[in-house]
């Protein structure tokens, strides 16, 4: 049953979601399974019970590991890019070589894994557990969205990102100046200014 549904997953993403299904795995108890270079970019696993199962290789860029209990599970560069692990259980998981650039780690619990090498790029850690995480370097924290709540391996830091306003143009052709209230928050302020 799993087979089945990781080819007709692989053939709706080669196919450009035209051929095929995408992969409903959410929930699903998949304890220990060798998934190693697995295709399951934009599937949906969202709560499966994936502790101690083997993701090195796989591709799972922009899927669904929301609540997901990945404790002890191999991700070795393991492409996470978009990945949404918000509240993910990934306590002593092997992420070293990992791309989670863009993840969404919001309140993901990363205690004790190994990051070493992990791209971590723009990712989202506010209020993720990172306490005791093996390999991680300031640099990588440097690159990341973080807020006072990450909890971080001593001697590293939560460093807050350049605050940058951004210019856009709304429906009405009235630009929108908007000004994060502070790095990591999700709140904003928006002015419109109209042109004369």
């Amino acid at each position: 049953m799993l087979r089945a549904a990781l080819e007709r997953h692989q053939a709706w993403v080669v196919s450009g979601w035209e051929v095929g299904k995408q992969a409903a795995l959410d929930h699903a108890d998949l304890h220990g399974t060798d998934l190693k270079g697995a295709l399951l970019a934009d599937a949906d696993l969202h709560g499966a019970n994936l502790r101690r199962a083997d993701l090195s290789d796989a591709d799972l860029e922009g899927a669904d590991l929301h609540e997901a209990r990945l404790p002890r599970a191999r991700l070795r560069n393991a492409l996470l890019r978009w990945a949404d692990l918000r509240q993910a259980d990934l306590r002593r998981a092997d992420l070293q070589g990992a791309d989670l650039t863009d993840a969404d780690l919001h309140r993901a619990n990363l205690r004790g894994a190994r990051l070493g090498a992990a791209r971590l790029d723009n990712a989202d850690l506010r209020g993720a557990n990172l306490a005791w995480a093996r390999g991680l370097t300031q640099a990588q924290l440097d690159r990341v969205d973080a807020d006072r709540q990450t909890r971080v391996p001593w001697g590293l830091k939560v460093r807050p990102r350049p605050v940058v306003p951004t210019i856009s143009a709304s429906a009405a052709a009235t630009p929108v100046l908007t000004i994060p209230r502070e790095a990591g928050s999700d709140a904003a302020v928006r002015v419109a200014t109209a042109l004369h």
